[in-house]
């Protein structure tokens, strides 16, 4: 989870019926809204936060005691999630920034798509589908979608980049590059650019950072358009495990809730304020794959 973006989309002014919320400590009321509204879509936006990963045994991050108990170099450091996440280390300290995304990209190499992909992929087959994510783990491409129809608004840590920006080149990450020490969590030996031979990092959005390569941004947020303006009736955003501290995944499905009529089901366990500001709104508290595992195959 790395700083986020949100994506330059102009609001459409429109207004739409408030259908009835699904909201409901018992969660066979949202189940079962969630089986209808998924037989009557047309298209799925498909919006991933991190609690998708988590259920895949992939860590959060929520609190730094979360980040320290896979990290804890940076707990002797005192160091949280803002203060290791950004691309300065990569210069003032590169056994650090890579003791820290070398473990990350370890982990995420290890981990494996879970259940509720499979009943995920499985509603994608049978209509026009379309993925954004915030993480950076490569788990919906191992999972079976193409990267056509991927939009890592954050990018990859599977590609690398120059820390100097010297060019925009984006290259495949390669483990055997990397040495590194889980006690102390630093490392030893780390890659470099091929073309300036700089210190290389991982092409992802960091906190605070002004030398991301985004060169395949714009593409895939025309993708995205295309698809929304195709699909502009009978759109359902499912939208798994996305939280509240980096919001992104939540604005873009609140921004096709408010602004394109979308119905939007919120999957996440933790507890949801009904504020009436959405309307077409169905939320099932529980996590990712318990809950794609309840909805079923279709």
């Amino acid at each position: 989870m790395d700083s986020p973006t949100f994506p330059n989309i102009p609001p459409i002014e429109q207004s739409f019926s408030k259908e009835s919320s699904a909201m409901s400590d018992d969660t066979s009321h949202p189940i079962a809204t969630a089986r209808a509204w998924l037989e009557e879509s047309a298209a799925l936006m498909i919006t991933v936060g991190a609690g998708m990963g988590v259920d895949a045994g992939l860590p959060d991050f929520r609190g730094p005691e979360g980040l320290w108990r896979v990290f804890p170099g940076l707990k002797k450091r005192g160091m949280q999630l803002m203060d290791i996440a950004t691309p300065h280390w990569f210069d003032e300290d590169p056994a650090l920034a890579w003791g820290f995304y070398g473990q990350r990209l370890l982990s995420y190499c290890s981990a494996q798509p879970h259940r509720g992909h499979a009943v995920l992929r499985a509603w994608s087959n049978r209509k026009p589908s379309w993925l954004v994510t915030s993480n950076v783990d490569g788990l919906l491409q191992k999972a079976g979608w193409p990267d056509a129809c991927v939009w890592e608004m954050h990018g990859s840590i599977h590609r690398w980049q120059c820390s100097e920006l010297c060019c925009e080149d984006r290259w495949p990450a390669r483990m055997e590059e990397l040495t590194f020490d889980r006690a102390s969590g630093l490392a030893s030996r780390w890659p470099h650019c091929p073309h300036c031979g700089a210190v290389a990092r991982p092409n992802i959005m960091m906190f605070g950072d002004g030398f991301w390569v985004a060169n395949g941004m714009a593409a895939a947020e025309r993708a995205f358009r295309d698809f929304v303006a195709t699909h502009s009736d009978g759109i359902l955003v499912v939208e798994l495990g996305a939280g509240q501290d980096i919001s992104t995944i939540r604005d873009l499905s609140e921004w096709l809730n408010l602004c394109h009529g979308a119905r939007l089901l919120r999957i996440n366990p933790q507890q949801e304020e009904d504020d009436g500001s959405l309307s077409r709104f169905c939320h099932l508290p529980l996590g990712a794959a318990a809950a794609l595992e309840a909805i079923g195959m279709p």
